[in-house]
């Protein structure tokens, strides 16, 4: 009895550790697409990785940031 008890505990506790980890995802997923105007606030730029400096000024936008 007292091995089946300990047993189900921990699987209790796994499966609220587990499964919230694994799901964050797919959790994301369903979530973003549900916001609206999605695209307007992603801007998504294309990146060519040629670059061999670590950052590209080219992309480089500071109008968003208080100084």
């Amino acid at each position: 009895m007292k091995k089946s008890i300990l047993y189900l505990l921990f699987i209790v506790f796994m499966s609220t550790t587990l499964f919230p980890w694994s799901g964050h995802e797919a959790m994301t997923y369903y979530i973003i697409q549900d916001l609206p105007n999605i695209d307007k606030k992603v801007f998504i730029t294309e990146y060519s990785y040629e670059e061999e400096r670590q950052y590209n000024l080219e992309y480089l936008s500071l109008t968003e940031l208080d100084f």
